[in-house]
């Protein structure tokens, strides 16, 4: 349905010490664990930058918190945005799980239902494919959430460490 992508790039992180940001009740228990769907993301995700002669990138789990909290975040309030409803940009979200980075980019989407037609969606946009193929990120991480009206809501991050 719908994607947006925003890309970050610092000497330093803002706030690497801040506790992780309250995260609204679960939306939706009947969807399947995100590491799951992170898998699946990371298998395509790694498959096109093979093929754009650019290195992998591994899961991280505080990559994957991050996302995972920014897309609860998202479809408890049925909005799709790379600012949180804290004011936070992918950046701020990374750094409070800790992990000290120098670059992230973030894609976010709202509708697609499989890991493939959220890749399709984010590799059929010039911006968000840049970001997918960014031969400068080690590590991703994806969260997805899904809303009480049945909209699945993504959030993949992309980060390489300082």
């Amino acid at each position: 349905m719908v994607a947006a992508a925003i890309v970050g790039l610092v000497a330093a992180p803002s706030n690497t010490s801040a506790a992780p940001a309250t995260v609204p009740p679960v939306v939706s228990v009947l969807a399947p664990r995100p590491a799951y769907y992170a898998t699946d993301v990371q298998n395509f995700v790694n498959a096109y930058r093979r093929r754009a002669g650019v290195p992998p990138v591994s899961l991280s789990w505080q990559l994957n918190y991050a996302a995972v909290a920014h897309s609860k975040d998202m479809a408890s309030r049925r909005y799709m945005s790379h600012v949180g409803s804290d004011g936070s940009n992918a950046g701020t979200r990374i750094s409070r799980t800790g992990y000290r980075w120098w670059i992230w980019g973030e894609n976010v989407a709202a509708g697609q239902v499989t890991a493939s037609q959220v890749v399709w969606a984010w590799l059929h946009s010039p911006r968000h494919k840049a970001i997918m193929l960014d031969r400068r990120y080690r590590h991703m991480g994806l969260g997805r959430a899904v809303a009480r009206d049945g909209t699945a809501y993504w959030c993949l991050v992309f980060a390489s460490p300082m």
